[in-house]
């Protein structure tokens, strides 16, 4: 049964990264605002109805992979609570979650170069921002032994949603220069201070 539901999966894979794949083909070629999701549909050569099952929308399309390099908070919490040295920690996650969305980096500076361009989705990326900073204060907070809303914690979690979406518009901006893990690196050092135990205890 494993392996019918991994072949299964597989497949769902495959036709996702199919249709991102014609989607910003068309993107590139007409532009996102003309290019709508029977024409995405046609070039994926899948019906409008099987598109639907797995985006929502051509908006979706784009940020269905653009999760930021600071996902998977539990494997972070469980590397800082074990950690000596939490900036090395920091950098041992970002670092893996950056391997991962590199992997196809001129897919990814397509991505980015859409979203911090085209209005609509800018605003929909800042959205998913925003859901997910509950989430994030939740974790962060039983790191600094704090409540999700106290100041450290809300201080943390604006200073490092920044500071990734900056990293990430630069990096595009510079077009995928210099490396993004390092970029992210330096951002984490300069940051770091803010996940520090010792900020604890203001409400």
């Amino acid at each position: 049964m494993d392996g019918v539901g991994g072949l299964r999966e597989r497949k769902k894979n495959k036709l996702r990264q199919s249709v991102q794949r014609e989607a910003f083909r068309l993107f590139d070629e007409h532009g996102y605002a003309a290019t709508t999701v029977e024409q995405i549909a046609a070039a994926a050569e899948i019906s409008t109805t099987t598109f639907y099952r797995y985006y929502s929308s051509k908006e979706d399309v784009v940020l269905a992979g653009g999760g930021e390099p600071l996902d998977g908070a539990e494997d972070l919490l469980a590397e800082l609570t074990a950690a000596t040295d939490v900036t090395a920690a920091l950098r041992s996650v970002v670092r893996r979650s950056v391997a991962a969305m590199a992997a196809d980096r001129t897919g990814m500076l397509a991505r980015y170069t859409l979203i911090f361009s085209v209005p609509e989705l800018w605003a929909a990326f800042q959205r998913h921002q925003h859901e997910g900073r509950g989430e994030a204060a939740v974790l962060l907070g039983r790191w600094l032994h704090a409540e999700p809303d106290s100041y450290p914690v809300r201080l943390a979690v604006a200073a490092f949603g920044a500071a990734v979406t900056e990293t990430l518009r630069y990096w595009t901006d510079h077009d995928g220069e210099p490396e993004l893990g390092d970029l992210l690196d330096e951002m984490i050092t300069r940051l770091s201070p803010l996940l520090s135990p010792a900020n604890e205890g203001r409400g």
